[in-house]
């Protein structure tokens, strides 16, 4: 009986751990957990690690490198685009309340 409850409280543990990250989703819960971790000079990998997966990713026409969008919903629910711009070499240049496409317009402005 012992090694059944024990069981049974590991499957949970196991289901609570899984349920609860929304890192490796296209949209995540929090703003936050993109726009605190995110710093300029960071590499791809690092960004991954801490924000998840994004929900795009293009290759620029007019900026240089690559940019991934992130689906956010703020404490309002309400849904954000947030973008990560990466040089040629894979490091962050660049982050911001907007589109990768908006952004590749005009690379000199961020929200």
């Amino acid at each position: 009986m012992k090694e059944m409850a024990a069981a049974l409280i590991a499957v949970l543990l196991c289901l609570l751990q899984t349920g609860c990250s929304a890192h490796d989703q296209p949209a995540n819960d929090s703003k936050y957990s993109v726009m605190g971790s995110v710093k300029k000079g960071m590499s791809r990998e690092m960004v991954k690690e801490r924000a998840g997966l994004p929900a795009t990713e293009i290759t620029m026409l007019f900026a240089k490198g690559t940019c991934q969008t992130y689906l956010i919903r703020g404490q309002d629910g309400e849904q954000m685009t947030y973008f990560v711009s990466y040089n040629d070499s894979g490091k962050v240049i660049n982050y911001g309340f907007q589109s990768c496409s908006e952004y590749d317009v005009n690379p000199d402005f961020t929200s």
